[in-house]
């Protein structure tokens, strides 16, 4: 993100608070937002279409919880690869959103989208809105707490265990990683 006075790179973790429609950088070093580890988790997004049987296509994406984001946000860069961009173009709405950088620096932003998510494979779905980021797709979709709100996502944590989200009593498939590590892919081969 390019201002005449700082430049704001995606690789910095973004956290919103609505009550003053701000946007805060509060991780400014990229090594400690790269090994710190985060909750990870798929969601599945509805392109609108539907296959031969009238059933819903749903398309699985990345996100990152942040339960101290107000908002969540999508990266136009993500929605690109999900939608017609006459569908993007179509149902991206002004923003009332004003996002500010850490040192008070603006931050792009496209507007809003409102689009049909879920969770699970078989739960069921609501209309959410996304803030839409142009220039960002460090994790393509940040989940903040208005769309947990929603789906009344619940958060728990085990001294043993990573962190855990769940529906209705229902564990979501979540990952606690590093976000270094997000398109790392690993196999272990045990050879006799």
């Amino acid at each position: 993100y390019k201002n005449s006075k700082k430049v704001i790179t995606p690789q910095k973790c973004l956290r919103v608070n609505t009550l003053t429609n701000t946007l805060l950088l509060i991780e400014d070093s990229k090594e400690r937002l790269e090994t710190s580890p985060k909750i990870f988790g798929e969601i599945f997004i509805s392109n609108n279409k539907t296959d031969d049987d009238d059933q819903i296509i749903w398309l699985r994406a990345i996100y990152m919880h942040d339960s101290g984001a107000d908002i969540s946000m999508i990266s136009y860069e993500l929605l690109a690869r999900i939608f017609k961009k006459k569908f993007i173009e179509n149902n991206i709405k002004p923003s009332v959103h004003k996002l500010t950088g850490f040192s008070n620096t603006e931050i792009e932003c496209s507007g809003v989208i409102d689009i049909k998510v879920k969770f699970t494979k078989t739960g069921s779905f609501k209309n959410v809105q996304f803030v839409v980021l142009k220039e960002w797709d460090h994790y393509g979709i940040l989940l903040g707490t208005d769309i947990q709100k929603q789906f009344q996502i619940s958060l728990s944590y085990n001294k043993e265990e990573m962190p855990k989200l769940s529906i209705d009593k229902t564990k979501l498939n979540t990952f606690f990683t590093p976000p270094s590590d997000i398109n790392k892919v690993t196999r272990t081969v045990q050879l006799k």
